[in-house]
């Protein structure tokens, strides 16, 4: 009886489907990189912020009259504002506006890439979440 039912448990462990590793079923990573981008014509477009307490100027890159850069920066919020030859403005591209030591800026929000980001959907009162 014993060896019938030992026989039993390892023929359900061997019908058991695999555990899948995390090489088969990784999970998605999302970007660290914040984009900055600025349409127009110009000779130079910086973006300058205060991730760095404003000490660097940062060359966007042109590409027919598309100016823009990545940036790694750390979760959080932050100001900052285009430099185009030489004059400071809003980023008119970012609807978000603050007040950084007392002058008004454009406003970035960095979200933290380590946590999952979910979408859900609610169609007659049901929650799907994906």
């Amino acid at each position: 009886m014993r060896k019938a039912t030992l026989l039993v448990i390892l023929l359900i462990i061997a019908s058991l489907p695999s555990p899948t590793t995390a090489d088969e079923n990784p999970v998605r990573q999302r970007s660290n990189m914040t984009e900055f981008t600025w349409i127009g014509s110009a000779t130079t477009v910086q973006v300058s912020g205060e991730w760095d307490n404003w000490q660097v100027r940062t060359d966007l890159v042109e590409n027919n009259g598309s100016w823009s850069v990545e940036l790694n920066l750390n979760p959080g919020m932050y100001c900052y504002k285009l430099i185009i030859d030489n004059n400071w403005i809003f980023d008119p591209s970012e609807p978000y506006r603050g007040y950084c030591e007392g002058f008004e800026n454009s406003i970035v929000r960095v979200p933290d890439a380590s946590i999952p980001m979910f979408t859900h959907e609610i169609n007659n009162q049901d929650l799907t979440v994906y």
